[in-house]
C-alpha cells in the first residue's frame, strides 16, 4: 500500500457489519463511523488519504471539513467511481496512489492508470486488526462432531488409497 490512499467510501462501508446496519436509516451516522475508523487507522502514519462517496446534487456536509479527513461527494449523475478515476487522471503520477475498492470495473480502470488496488475486504481486515478486533472470517470456528470427523477422515483416507493403488 502506498502512502496515498483513495477510498471508495460506500464500497467499503457496505462491507462492515455495524456500518452497513446504519446505512439505510442514517447515512451521516454511517459515514461518520467509517470516517472515524479510517482517520484512527491513519493517525500517526505519514499517509495522505481521501474518501470519496456517491452523493446527490446539492449535497453539502460539514463532514467535508472534518480536520484531517479529505472527503468528497460525487454529484448526480456522476458516481464516486468516476470521481476517483478523474482524480487519478489529474495526478502527476497515479502510481503514487492506492485505491481501496472491491468494484471490479473501478479496480481495472485504476490499475490501467498505474494505481495500486487493495480490496475493501483486505482493508477492512487491516482496520479490524488496528482496532484490536479479530477479523470476521477468523471468528468462525466450526466444531465437527464425531460423525463428521469420521466422514472426512474416510474421504482423506480414500484419496490416499487411490493414489497408492497400482
Amino acid at each position: 500500500m502506498t502512502n496515498k490512499i483513495l477510498i471508495d467510501g460506500w464500497n467499503v462501508a457496505w462491507k462492515i457489519d455495524d456500518i452497513r446496519e446504519s446505512i439505510p436509516e442514517d447515512l451521516p451516522k454511517a459515514r461518520t463511523k467509517l470516517n472515524s475508523r479510517v482517520k484512527s487507522f491513519f493517525s500517526g502514519k505519514k499517509s495522505q488519504f481521501k474518501i470519496i462517496y456517491d452523493g446527490k446534487s446539492g449535497m453539502r456536509s460539514e463532514e467535508n471539513y472534518v480536520r484531517g479527513i479529505d472527503i468528497q461527494f460525487s454529484k448526480d449523475p456522476e458516481k464516486a467511481d468516476h470521481l476517483i478515476i478523474k482524480f487519478l487522471r489529474s495526478q502527476h503520477s497515479a502510481r503514487q496512489w492506492t485505491v481501496i475498492t472491491s468494484d471490479r470495473t473501478l479496480s481495472a480502470h485504476a490499475r490501467s492508470l498505474g494505481a495500486s488496488v487493495i480490496s475493501s475486504e483486505t482493508f477492512i481486515e487491516k482496520l479490524a486488526v488496528d482496532h484490536g478486533e479479530i477479523p470476521t472470517h477468523y471468528k468462525h470456528n466450526p466444531q465437527l462432531n464425531g460423525e463428521e470427523i469420521k466422514f472426512w477422515m474416510e474421504q482423506f483416507h480414500a484419496d490416499k488409497k487411490k493414489e497408492g493403488d497400482p
